[in-house]
């Protein structure tokens, strides 16, 4: 599935504080990913009343196993650093 999705491999994003006064510059570079590990069999969907609405309630656990990993420089005036950074999702579960 990672393969569909064409996902970057690098990204680059800048903001600004107090008019851009302090500004930052972030890249991330090397970003790699693991393959999702998908739990679609646990979906629930439950039509449903309460307070006299009616009422879907839905249970999405569908990420168990994802990580993403790259190379994080801020570039800025105060507190510029270099960095490996890591996202990981488990067991990541939606509800409304």
């Amino acid at each position: 599935m990672n393969t569909d999705l064409n996902l970057p491999t690098e990204y680059h994003y800048e903001f600004g504080l107090f008019l851009e006064i302090l500004s930052y510059e972030i890249d991330w570079t090397n970003i790699t990913y693991t393959k999702i590990d998908l739990d679609v069999s646990d979906i629930k969907l439950d039509f449903t009343r309460g307070y006299d609405l009616s009422l879907i309630k839905f249970d999405f656990p569908a990420v168990k196993n994802w990580e993403i990993d790259a190379n994080q420089e801020i570039n800025s005036i105060l507190l510029p650093s270099d960095s490996k950074v890591e996202l990981i999702f488990k067991d990541f579960d939606i509800d409304f």
